[in-house]
C-alpha cells in the first residue's frame, strides 16, 4: 500500500489545494476527514457542486448517517472522532464506492488502554478474550457480551490490541480502514514526528511525499515533488530572563513525569513565573493571552491573569483559529512521546524521533496565534531544551535566527 503525504508548514495552502483538487476530479468520489466541524463546513461550501455532506444525528447515530451517505456514492466531509468508529459494513460501503481519502492531520493511529493487571486476569479467567501466543493480538469471544467491558469489546473488535507484561497496552487502527480507499492524502506538517509516521512503517506502507504551490488568487495545487521554501516570520520575543526560565533547566523539567513527580511548591512556582510574565514583563490584555500545561495539571497552575477556561489552549491544538488574535502565550510543557508507544515501536526496530514530535507539537500551537497573521508574538518558554528547538525550527525554515528576539 502507498499513501501521498503533503508535508508542508501551515499556512501553506494544503487545505485549499484539496479543496481545488476535489473540485476539479468530478469523476472521484471523496471522503475528506478532519479535525473540526467547522473545517467540514469550509469544505462543503468550497465545494458546493460536488454536492458535499456531513453525517447526522437527527434521526440516527452519525455513523449510520455516513452509511447511508456512502450508499448514495455522495462526497462526505466528517471529522476524525466519528473515523475511529468504522467498522467493517464502512470499510465495504467505502471499498464499493471506490472512495479516495484526503486526511487533513493525522489520526491517532495508537492508544494506550488503561485497563489493569488484575481486570485483564479476570477477563481471561471469564473467557472474554484470547491473546495469540506470537503475535500477542487480542481476540474478543463472547459475541453476546452487553456489559461494563462493552467499550474495550468495540475497541478490540475495530482495532488491534495488544498484551503484553500482563496488561493491555495498545489499541491500533487496523490498517483495512486505509486500504478500503483508492488512495490515500495526508495532509500534515512534520510528518516523521508522529506516530502515524511509525505505524506506516510497521504496516510495510510506502509514503510519497507530495508538496504544494501556490498558482494565483486562491488557487493552490499539488506537486509531484516535496517543496520547502524558505518562510519570513514576525518577531517571536522570546523571554529570557534566568529569574522566570531557571524552572526549566534540566532537560526533562516540566514534562509529563516532572509535572507528576514534583513538589506542589514547585507546581506553585511554575504558576507564579506565569504570573509575572503576563502581569510585568508583557503588557497585553487577559483577552490577547493564552497558555499551555499538561491538562492534568491547569487547575493547579490557573491564576487570575490567567484564570479564563477559553485561554488555556491544549498544548496539542491544531487548525484552531479562534486565537488568531493572541500575542502574549505561555508554553509549560515540554513534549516527550509515551515512552509505552515508542518501547513497542522499538520492539519492532522502529525509532521514534522525539524531537521532531516536540517541535511539531509547539510549532503548531504557537500557529494558534496571531503568527499566523504574520504578527509579532511575546513568548513565556521555560523549558530549555523546548527553547533549542524552537531556535533550530526557526533557523530550519528561514534560514537564520533573526526572528527571535530575547528579551528580559
Amino acid at each position: 500500500m502507498k499513501v501521498k503525504v503533503c508535508d508542508a508548514i501551515m499556512g501553506s495552502g494544503k487545505t485549499q489545494a484539496a479543496i481545488v483538487e476535489m473540485d476539479r476530479c468530478v469523476d472521484r468520489r471523496y471522503m475528506f476527514i478532519t479535525p473540526y466541524l467547522n473545517e467540514c463546513e469550509r469544505v462543503c461550501a468550497a465545494c458546493e457542486k460536488r454536492g458535499f455532506q456531513q453525517p447526522q444525528t437527527a434521526e440516527s447515530s452519525k455513523l449510520e448517517s455516513l452509511h447511508s451517505l456512502l450508499k448514495s456514492g455522495i462526497n462526505i466531509a466528517s471529522t476524525h472522532a466519528l473515523f475511529y468508529y468504522y467498522t467493517e459494513e464502512t470499510r465495504e460501503l467505502i471499498r464499493q464506492g471506490h472512495y479516495h481519502l484526503i486526511l487533513d492531520e493525522v489520526v491517532d493511529t495508537v492508544k494506550l488502554l488503561d485497563i489493569n493487571k488484575n481486570d485483564v486476569k479476570s477477563l481471561l479467567a471469564s473467557d472474554f478474550i484470547e491473546i495469540d501466543p506470537e503475535t500477542t493480538q487480542v481476540t474478543w469471544k463472547d459475541k453476546h457480551y452487553n456489559g461494563q467491558w462493552q467499550e474495550l469489546r468495540q475497541q478490540i473488535e475495530r482495532g488491534y490490541v495488544t498484551y503484553s507484561q500482563d496488561k493491555l497496552l495498545l489499541w491500533m487502527m487496523p490498517i483495512e480502514v486505509f486500504e478500503a480507499f483508492e488512495s490515500v492524502t495526508i495532509l500534515t506538517y512534520m510528518f516523521e514526528g508522529q506516530y502515524l509516521y511509525c505505524y506506516c512503517q510497521l504496516n510495510d506502507i510506502d509514503i510519497d511525499y507530495i508538496g504544494v504551490r501556490h498558482v494565483d488568487g486562491l488557487n493552490y495545487e499539488f506537486t509531484d515533488e516535496m517543496v520547502a521554501p524558505r518562510i519570513t516570520l514576525p518577531t517571536i520575543h522570546l523571554y529570557s530572563g534566568y529569574k522566570l526560565n531557571a524552572i526549566g533547566d534540566d532537560r526533562l523539567a516540566l514534562s509529563h513525569s516532572w509535572f507528576s513527580k514534583s513538589d506542589p511548591k514547585l507546581i506553585r512556582k511554575l504558576a507564579n513565573n506565569t504570573v509575572n510574565f503576563f502581569r510585568h514583563k508583557c503588557d497585553a490584555p487577559a483577552i490577547c493571552r493564552f497558555w499551555s500545561a499538561p491538562s492534568a495539571f491547569k487547575d493547579a497552575l490557573r491564576r487570575k491573569s490567567f484564570q479564563s477556561p477559553q485561554s488555556f489552549v491544549p498544548h496539542n491544538a491544531r487548525a484552531v483559529n479562534a486565537y488568531r488574535h493572541c500575542y502574549a502565550l505561555a508554553y509549560l510543557i515540554n513534549i516527550f512521546p509515551n515512552p509505552k508507544i515508542v518501547s513497542y515501536f522499538k520492539s519492532y526496530g522502529i525509532q521514534f524521533n522525539n524531537d521532531a514530535l516536540a517541535t511539531s507539537t509547539m510549532v503548531q500551537w504557537l500557529w494558534r496565534s496571531r503568527l499566523r497573521c504574520g504578527q509579532e508574538i511575546w513568548l513565556y518558554l521555560p523549558s530549555s531544551r523546548m527553547r533549542k528547538l524552537l531556535y533550530k525550527w526557526v533557523k530550519e525554515v528561514t534560514g537564520n535566527v533573526e526572528c527571535i528576539d530575547e528579551w528580559e
